[in-house]
C-alpha cells in the first residue's frame, strides 16, 4: 500500500474554512494558515523576529477555538515553520516562540492546556523554495514558509464527549 503525505494551506478562515480544516486534520493532514498567522503580512515584513499576533492572527484562532469548543477531546499541535534567514538554532527558538504564542492566546480566550501543544520546526520543513533557481532571493517561497499549521494529536483520555443532564433522576 502507497502512503502519501500533504499540506493543505488555506487562505482565509470563517466556519466554512474551520470545518475543512478539521476535516483534513483528523486525516493527519497538517492545516497550514498562511494568510492569517504569518506576522510577515504586517508593517516591518522582512523582520523575522516578529512572533507577536497580529489581529488576523488572532481571527483565524477564534475560528480555531470555535472548531475546538465543537470538538471538545481532541488535542493539536500548533507547529510554526521559518524561512532560511539565520541560523538553525535562531530559527528553531524563533519558531517555538511564534507557536508558543498561538498556544497562549488560545489558553487566554477559554481552551485548556492539556489540549495544546506548540512546536516550533525552524526552517527544517519548506514548502516553497527560499531561493530562486538562479540562487537569488525568493520573498515570495520565503514568505510561505513563514508560517503557522496545526494538526490533530489525538483525543484526551478517560474523557467522554457526550453530554448529558439528569432531569428527576432521568438522564436525557
Amino acid at each position: 500500500m502507497t502512503t502519501h503525505s500533504f499540506d493543505i494551506i488555506l487562505c482565509g478562515g470563517g466556519h466554512v474554512g474551520s470545518c475543512l480544516a478539521l476535516a483534513l486534520a483528523q486525516q493527519n493532514i497538517s492545516v497550514a494558515f498562511i494568510d492569517s498567522l504569518s506576522p510577515e503580512k504586517r508593517k516591518g515584513a522582512e523582520d523575522n523576529r516578529i512572533f507577536a499576533l497580529a489581529a488576523g492572527s488572532k481571527k483565524v484562532l477564534d475560528d480555531l477555538k470555535l472548531l475546538m469548543d465543537e470538538n471538545p477531546l481532541i488535542i493539536i499541535e500548533l507547529s510554526s515553520h521559518t524561512d532560511n534567514i539565520g541560523s538553525d538554532k535562531y530559527n528553531i527558538d524563533l519558531s517555538q516562540r511564534r507557536a508558543q504564542s498561538c498556544v497562549d492566546y488560545l489558553i487566554s480566550i477559554g481552551i485548556s492546556r492539556d489540549r495544546l501543544v506548540a512546536k516550533g520546526y525552524g526552517k527544517s520543513a519548506p514548502i516553497a523554495p527560499n531561493n530562486k533557481p538562479d540562487g537569488s532571493d525568493d520573498p515570495d517561497g520565503r514568505a510561505k514558509n513563514r508560517r503557522t499549521a496545526f494538526k490533530i494529536l489525538g483525543e484526551l483520555k478517560g474523557k467522554s464527549s457526550v453530554n448529558y443532564q439528569e432531569k428527576d433522576g432521568i438522564k436525557k
